[in-house]
């Protein structure tokens, strides 16, 4: 296995690597349309820079950046240890946008959260700490970013609420570029429906 690097090398890794690695879960087409078509005013009224609709995501655990020569194994890795996630299928409704003043970002988020994502993400971050692979610690906060470099916010208008309907989640590589930052799929993992996760009666 590979050495566990430290939440303090997660962190300052992700400036210097030529990528990132992270699970999350990714909307389809149309959740995506959606999303940017209901904050598009607030991302202008806020003078911040809107993520591209291809890049929305939820993260579930991030990685860390890393190196090229370091991407391969800890791919291979993850994906081993994503094969064991069990989890059910379940039904987000994004319907709260908030702001982060420290990180300048504007995110869509849900009022209430569903357990099932919540069991996702732990279920995933134990079977990664069983790999030896780290991963940034952080309470996980569900919420799809749609905005960066937000200088002003706040007063956001009611919105009606966003159905997303999640039923795998992936592993993504991100690569910065001077006009952004490109994300690909690198595996995807089904969640299995909540019914057939039950224990049948006697």
């Amino acid at each position: 296995m590979m050495p566990v690097q430290s939440p303090q090398r997660v962190k300052s890794h992700a400036q210097a690597a030529s990528c990132r690695l992270f699970f999350a879960l990714w909307p389809d087409d149309a959740v995506r349309r959606v999303v940017y078509t209901a904050s598009r005013r607030t991302v202008e009224l806020c003078g911040g820079s809107p993520i591209p609709p291809d890049n929305f995501h939820i993260t579930l655990a991030f990685l860390g950046g890393f190196a090229a020569e370091q991407v391969d194994p800890v791919v291979a890795q993850a994906m081993v240890a994503a094969r064991e996630v069990r989890g059910a299928s379940f039904t987000f409704e994004l319907d709260r946008l908030g702001h982060w003043p420290g990180s300048q970002v504007i995110w869509f988020g849900c009022r209430q959260v569903p357990e099932a994502v919540r069991i996702l993400a732990r279920t995933l971050r134990v079977s990664l700490r069983a790999h030896a692979l780290e991963f940034d610690r952080r309470r996980f906060v569900p919420h799809l970013t749609i905005a960066r470099w937000v200088k002003r916010a706040g007063g956001f208008e009611a919105l009606a609420p966003i159905p997303w309907t999640v039923d795998e989640f992936v592993l993504i590589r991100s690569v910065s570029r001077p006009g952004g930052v490109d994300y690909a799929p690198l595996g995807r993992w089904p969640l299995a429906a909540a019914e057939s996760l039950q224990t049948p009666g006697f």
